[in-house]
């Protein structure tokens, strides 16, 4: 039988040198990559649709999240209404969009009118926290963006009495 005294003792100049290398790791690349900042600034879409005719995909920017809306088989140039949040590709190009009573975007644009997509950066301390928080309330109720009913009120409580306590000051 192994005497108790030595493993732990060995246990405990383990658990000291384990912490000793993550001391020494942290401060290895603390210097190498500089410590963490605040971001200084972040870039907003101007244009709100944006049309890829190598997809064939119809992009809406809405509250710092890009959706995808995929081509409609019956009809010529409609688009279904789809929040797949994807990121903008490079090969985009503005695009007028009228929404139907269908619930379909239709593209109003000529190909010839099509321009590049332009973005406005922001600075300021207070609008870079404002826009964060849009992207984030948005990209994470994904479910409530393709139209289907909110979760229903258990499903809300028990998310509140079993989450992080930082949901607690949500609901």
């Amino acid at each position: 039988m192994d005497k108790p005294d030595s493993n732990w003792e060995n246990l405990l100049k383990q658990m000291i040198t384990r912490a000793r290398q993550k001391s020494l790791q942290w401060k290895l690349s603390l210097v190498m990559k500089g410590g963490h900042q605040s971001l200084d600034y972040t870039e907003e879409q101007d244009q709100k649709w944006f049309h890829t005719t190598k997809l064939n995909e119809l992009y809406e920017f809405n509250e710092g999240c890009v959706s995808a809306h995929g081509r409609s088989p019956h009809a010529q140039m409609a688009y279904h209404h789809g929040d797949i949040f994807k990121v903008l590709p490079s090969n985009v190009k503005v695009v007028d969009v009228e929404l139907t009573a269908d619930e379909c975007a239709r593209i109003t644009t000529s190909v010839a009118g099509r321009t590049n997509p332009t973005w406005t950066q922001i600075t300021k301390e207070a609008e870079i926290e404002k826009w964060l928080c849009r992207h984030n309330n948005c990209h994470h109720h994904q479910a409530w963006n393709d139209r289907s009913p909110p979760p229903k009120d258990h499903s809300m409580t028990s998310l509140v009495n079993t989450g992080p306590p930082s949901l607690h000051l949500i609901f």
